[in-house]
């Protein structure tokens, strides 16, 4: 049998988030980032303080594992990887999780 990957709906990466005391599905992305480009004369290396990922996936079924792994398009090459994290995401392959 073919294993069942999940989807991704959304990954959207920004500044920095605000979450919603009231209620915890809500939150606030700062600053949507959809390209980094140096203004500095030597523009490279580039590097960025921080950068918040929000990623939402959808027909997870069971116990699995995570992570983000940012790659430099042109080789490859991983240059910043998470941690690896476990969640149960149940058998309704319809909800989605961020």
């Amino acid at each position: 049998m073919e294993p069942i990957h999940p989807v991704v709906r959304h990954l959207i990466v920004f500044d920095d988030i605000e979450y919603d005391p009231a209620n915890p599905l809500r939150v606030t992305l700062v600053n949507m980032v959809y390209g980094i480009r140096s203004l500095e004369q030597l523009p490279y290396p580039l590097r960025h303080r921080e950068l918040c990922v929000l990623v939402q996936v959808a027909e997870c079924r069971g116990t699995g594992e995570f992570r983000i792994e940012i790659v430099q398009a042109d080789t490859g090459r991983v240059v910043r990887l998470t941690g690896t994290m476990s969640h149960d995401f149940g058998n309704d392959p319809l909800e989605v999780f961020g």
